[in-house]
């Protein structure tokens, strides 16, 4: 019997996130009630892979805490230095020595990549001269990403970061996702040869994509739907992508047989469960429940954590608190607590 594919997933998730404006650390923050690091975390578990890593900023135990309460086997190392995300991966060495087939490197502020995505990249089989698959797509507007280069035969010859880029190369399109897939052997010894010699004097991963492309080992990778990098790095962008990831779970529920009434005005987060013929309609808010088959939740609603049998009714404007459990047939009135 074959042995399986074992990779390992590295989550760098040590920024400071200082555009937030707040206390908590970014990856803290929550799109569908779920903290950004729980979204690389739950990507990177559906998508099978073997081990993971997380890398965090210094005395951050809200952060290691939350990693360990969402997947305890997680190993967490602290960048107490921020000197860029070759270092960030480097704070993993230890992990890096055991004998895995393939390192996937994701971002602990990116959760709309999907699981597909990184299986893809992680269990892809690479050519033997091939030592990194990166990642890239093509931007509308590619301000803040890193240019992926090419030379005229089109092949991948490096990443610049847009504080180096030149006049010229900002122009391009062609840009890195910040998703990589390393063959280990060459990533260590590459992580090992990157200097700081640039604009923000740090020790950029991007390096070890122009050290590997001078040997010819970068094999480029393309993402159809640029949407799944969308990064968070202020509040604006945070409530752009929260609306995405609702409309997805919203539409997910719809085609299961849930009707919602003015769907832009329901919020459902990625726990709740629904029978089928459930009617929503519009502002209501409906967080970690069970909800029968045929029950009727009206205007403006607000359910937490409760469980409603079959053809129940609901509101309007009703409040059901944690705890709260409805036989089948049930009828909570208007504006009940």
């Amino acid at each position: 019997m074959a042995r399986a594919h074992r990779i390992l997933g590295i989550i760098l998730a040590a920024g400071e996130g200082t555009r937030m404006k707040s206390v908590r650390p970014k990856v803290l923050h929550e799109v569908a009630g779920l903290s950004l690091v729980g979204h690389a975390l739950n990507a990177a578990n559906l998508a099978g892979v073997s081990d993971l890593a997380v890398v965090i900023g210094p005395e951050r135990p809200d952060v290691a805490a939350e990693v360990a309460r969402l997947v305890p086997s997680v190993r967490v190392f602290e960048q107490r230095d921020r000197r860029g995300t070759a270092h960030a991966v480097l704070m993993a060495e230890s992990m890096l020595e055991n004998n895995y087939d393939a390192v996937v490197v994701l971002f602990g502020d990116t959760p709309l990549v999907r699981p597909e995505t990184i299986r893809a990249l992680g269990q892809a089989v690479l050519p033997p001269e091939n030592a990194i698959a990166v990642m890239g797509f093509s931007a509308a507007d590619p301000t803040g990403y890193g240019r992926v280069l090419h030379d005229k035969a089109g092949h991948v010859t490096g990443i610049r970061e847009q504080a180096d880029c030149s006049e010229d190369e900002k122009k391009l399109r062609e840009v890195n996702s910040g998703i990589y897939r390393f063959e280990i052997s060459s990533l260590l010894g590459a992580l090992k040869r990157v200097e700081n010699h640039n604009q923000q004097g740090e020790f950029y991963l991007t390096d070890v994509v122009g050290f590997l492309a001078k040997e010819g080992k970068v094999l480029p990778c393309r993402l159809e739907d640029p949407r799944e990098m969308a990064g968070i790095n202020d509040r604006y962008a945070l409530s752009q992508v929260e609306a995405q990831v609702r409309e997805g779970i919203n539409r997910g529920w719809m085609l299961k047989g849930v009707s919602i009434q003015n769907p832009d005005t329901v919020i459902i987060d990625r726990d709740s469960k629904f029978g089928k013929d459930v009617v929503i309609e519009q502002g209501c808010q409906i967080f970690k429940c069970e909800i029968g088959d045929g029950t009727l939740i009206k205007q403006g609603s607000y359910l937490t954590e409760s469980k409603l049998g079959k053809d129940c009714t609901v509101g309007p404007f009703a409040h059901l608190r944690p705890g709260s459990v409805l036989r089948n047939k049930v009828k909570i009135g208007n504006f009940v607590e």
